[in-house]
């Protein structure tokens, strides 16, 4: 089997409530998925081919590989094929981990995201435990997007950096909308 391990980069690798990485996209790319039936089960594989966007295809099998790459290395998993990433019902992705050779199965919050040429996912220890990321790369266009997302009570960090301030306040909402499971992007 394929070892992603060396491309996981840790974010607070001290945390014990929540394991997240940042991945490159590229990895891919320099090392592609040999046996994608390794990695991915059917639903899994099914729901990759409907997509036409080779863009958003290699941001989904990113974080998909990623989150389960993470999975391995912290002996969470046996193999790729014990855990399934689901949506619940508002859209919010969740694992279902397989105990192999038995009908027991849990469910443990997760979290991904992508922007430019990374992907950083997120899986929480517990059950109890609900977790929301998101990642961005500074850009000019939330400028544009500013009167949809910015509220009257909203404090700006740097009054001086207004693109770095809706990057900050965009990621923020964004990670918040995902821990809720609201949904608003």
């Amino acid at each position: 089997m394929q070892d992603f391990s060396p491309f996981l980069h840790p974010i607070l690798p001290d945390a014990d409530a929540v394991r997240t990485v940042l991945f490159p996209i590229d990895s891919l790319d320099k090392h592609p998925v040999e046996h994608p039936d390794a990695w991915l089960n059917a639903s899994e594989q099914a729901e990759y081919q409907t997509s036409s966007n080779g863009k958003r295809k290699r941001e989904w099998l990113s974080s998909r590989i990623a989150l389960k790459a993470l999975l391995l290395r912290d002996g969470v998993i046996r193999r790729p094929l014990d855990v399934s990433i689901r949506k619940t019902p508002a859209g919010a992705p969740r694992l279902v981990i397989y105990e192999p050779d038995t009908p027991r199965y849990a469910e443990m919050a997760c979290s991904t995201s992508h922007s430019g040429d990374y992907v950083i996912v997120s899986y929480a220890t517990s059950r109890k435990i609900r977790i929301g990321i998101d990642i961005e790369h500074r850009t000019w266009r939330l400028m544009y997007l500013r009167r949809k997302f910015v509220a009257p009570g909203d404090q700006m960090l740097d009054k001086n950096d207004k693109t770095g301030d809706a990057t900050v306040l965009w990621t923020f909402k964004e990670a918040l909308s995902k821990l809720l499971g609201v949904g608003w992007a």
